[in-house]
């Protein structure tokens, strides 16, 4: 048996891979224990998740019944991939204009000379 605490991802690590348990039980300490191909995952002797037995390392098991939307927030990339100039952050572009286009707005030069 080995006790593991649950991460906030509500993943357990075992053996280089990841599973996944109930999110209720993050940052609680749970036992596993391997039957034949299986890890069985208890809580308090009571049996909260059960998951095939990886094959490898740096694999991921997850049930969606064990939280809101654990599949998707728990898919990780491997490799980051390049940011395409197709997906561009409205927040961080900047309009480019001409200076002329403030002194006209205040009716002076830029560098505070008067017109």
């Amino acid at each position: 048996m080995r006790d593991r605490v649950v991460a906030d991802d509500w993943l357990v690590s075992i053996d280089g891979n990841r599973y996944s348990v109930p999110f209720v039980l993050i940052g609680k300490t749970v036992q596993v224990v391997r039957v034949g191909g299986s890890w069985v995952i208890r809580h308090r002797g009571a049996v909260v998740a059960e998951h095939d037995v990886l094959a490898g390392r740096a694999q991921l098991s997850v049930r969606p019944e064990h939280g809101p939307g654990a599949a998707a927030r728990n898919a990780r990339q491997r490799y980051s991939a390049p940011r395409s100039s197709a997906t561009r952050d409205p927040l961080r572009e900047v309009e480019v204009r001409d200076l002329a286009v403030y002194e006209r707005l205040i009716g002076t030069e830029v560098m505070g000379v008067a017109a």
